[in-house]
């Protein structure tokens, strides 16, 4: 064969193989189970790649652990009857978590300190977010329902979104938070709904401005990732939730028995196949009338 159209089929090999990392899709890299127990839920994860969450045992009973190394650890929180979980973990190693129906508790090195929203007539607080500089969300509860709150250093402020929802879910490095279906910047809303589903719900926010969640369709649940405007399906095989999310985009959630973690995978480009093919056959031919065959 002519060594010029050798070229060109080396060159239409080569354009059909290129890819782009433009499309991003996520892949299971590891199940998160707890071991022996009934099910695990993991529901945060720091940019050290730790997890928080809870597991049940085969009482009902949840109990907070901590994902780390390869290793699972029970937080050393003081157990009530209904149990505990673990909802937020910054890049310092400080949990937050709430105790079911009561209230929130941080830990910090080991140390477990309770959280509840300061005044009369509050009946339960939960504490589900952190950020690098110790600030932390959750909601409480009174006569007038629920409420999200902003901790800086023991100064509680209410914060309810005039968009429907009150339960603050996360808190960048920025200062955003995310909750039940938004977005505050600075006091600034902005809503968070997939377009035609009847739920959405909104987990945990990165320094990016990535917020994931789950959507719903029908009876089917969806998880999503959030970005400037935009929403990004992601489809795990027997997922029910994304509840976390880290600035290297590497995800948690829970299929209702085990959890997991996924990583963002580059998805090739669609194959160009087609115009490709009809160029290069134009510059096969051309090398064919000047060539001749061989």
């Amino acid at each position: 064969m002519n060594r010029n159209r050798v070229g060109c089929v080396v060159l239409f090999a080569t354009l059909l193989g290129f890819a782009s990392a433009d499309e991003v899709g996520y892949g299971v890299i590891a199940t998160i189970a707890f071991p022996g127990a009934v099910s695990t839920t993991p529901f945060g994860i720091n940019n050290s790649g730790q997890i928080v969450g809870q597991y049940s045992n085969s009482e009902d009973q949840t109990f907070p652990f901590l994902y780390s190394a390869g290793n699972y650890f029970t937080l050393p929180v003081v157990m009530t009857y209904l149990g505990a979980g673990a909802y937020g973990i910054n890049d310092s190693g400080q949990i937050v978590g709430s105790y079911l129906f009561l209230s929130g508790f941080v830990d910090t090195a080991g140390t477990v300190v309770d959280i509840n929203f300061p005044g009369t007539g509050h009946t339960v607080t939960q504490a589900l977010g952190i950020n690098n500089s110790g600030e932390i969300v959750g909601s409480y509860q009174d006569s007038t329902g629920s409420h999200g709150f902003l901790d800086v250093g023991g100064t509680f402020t209410t914060i309810d979104s005039p968009l429907g929802g009150s339960t603050l879910e996360g808190i960048n490095n920025f200062g955003q938070i995310v909750g039940d279906s938004f977005i505050d910047t600075a006091g600034s809303f902005t809503t968070i709904n997939y377009p035609g589903s009847s739920e959405t719900l909104s987990f945990g926010i990165n320094d990016s401005g990535q917020v994931v969640g789950t959507y719903t369709l029908g009876n089917i649940n969806y998880g999503f990732v959030y970005s400037d405007g935009n929403f990004s399906t992601v489809n795990i095989p027997g997922m029910v939730s994304i509840t976390g999310i880290n600035n290297s985009g590497e995800i948690v959630g829970s299929n209702g028995l085990d959890g997991f973690l996924a990583v963002p995978v580059p998805a090739p480009e669609p194959n160009l196949l087609i115009p490709l093919t009809i160029s290069l056959l134009g510059l096969l031919a051309f090398f064919r009338r000047r060539f001749g065959s061989d």
